[in-house]
């Protein structure tokens, strides 16, 4: 890997702050199979995702207004002029750049789910903009459901395919392949909520797992971490478990043994983001087993 970035890191020339080169090495590790052009789509959509969420979700005051926002975006992405696109907002750009860099090597079903998977994060966003920035009640389950919504983690697991020349469409009437694709996705969400919990109670935002666990089960913050580090651990255990099994169902299949490694990279890589500290560091690291 360390030779494999020394050999394109020159390439990326976007990327100039220290923040965005070690994204770029998380990039690489994530997705060691990508080409320079597919690294820099990743590399830019990791800075899109964590520009996004901390400067309009955190920021959003209704639901209302983001749905609003929302159609706007939307709107602009769907022209596919980058000019029009950074007229409206510079997170539309970086989006849409993210898809152009990527269009040449995806197929039609998979441009579909990534214009579906953007519509669906932007939607589960303003659901949590009403449960975290109103009085609305919020039973525990209602948030684990939003919780998975609100992450743009499915994009990353088609970047997954994309980049290793793979299209698994045809595989989501598989129910195991499908249990399989909600527990990475969930496994990774808990995940980033228990690393950036610190970081997001110093702004009081309470879209976090490790903050609502302690809200639901009335106790304090580090049984609430332990709780959800358990529920971290049972995602991951489901994750192994259906991986195998996929193997060995299709065990003829180069496609879904690459599909598995590919989403078994995808989530090291995440949580090489949050070890190399590229946004938040929690006090008690050392002391997760994960």
């Amino acid at each position: 890997m360390q030779k494999w970035w020394r050999q394109h890191k020159t390439q990326l020339k976007f990327l100039k702050s220290d923040q965005s080169q070690l994204i770029a090495k998380v990039a690489a590790h994530t997705y060691s199979t990508a080409n320079v052009q597919q690294l820099e789509a990743v590399a830019l959509s990791f800075l899109w995702a964590i520009s996004f969420d901390d400067d309009v979700l955190e920021r959003a005051t209704s639901e209302e207004d983001l749905l609003k926002y929302k159609g706007e975006f939307l709107k602009y992405f769907d022209s596919k002029n980058l000019d029009e696109a950074l007229s409206f907002s510079i997170y539309c750009y970086m989006i849409l750049q993210v898809f152009i860099k990527f269009e040449p090597y995806m197929s039609e079903s998979q441009k579909i789910r990534f214009r579906r998977e953007l519509e669906l994060y932007l939607d589960g966003a303003a659901r949590e903009v009403r449960i975290v920035k109103t009085s609305h009640e919020l039973n525990y389950e209602e948030f684990l459901e939003v919780r998975l919504l609100t992450s743009s983690y499915a994009l990353y697991e088609l970047y997954g395919e994309i980049c290793n020349q793979i299209d698994m469409s045809d595989y989501f009437s598989d129910e195991l392949f499908r249990k399989n694709k909600c527990s990475i996705t969930a496994m990774v969400s808990y995940l980033n909520d228990i690393y950036s919990y610190n970081k997001e109670l110093k702004t009081d935002f309470k879209g976090n797992l490790v903050y609502q666990t302690q809200k639901y089960f009335n106790c304090t913050s580090k049984e609430a971490m332990n709780i959800s580090i358990k529920i971290f651990q049972k995602e991951k255990e489901i994750f192994d478990k259906t991986s195998t099994e996929l193997i060995e169902k299709y065990s003829s299949n180069e496609s879904m043994k690459k599909y598995v490694l590919a989403m078994r990279n995808w989530a090291l890589g995440n949580h090489l983001t949050y070890k190399y500290d590229i946004r938040y560091r929690i006090s008690n690291d050392e002391a997760l087993n994960l």
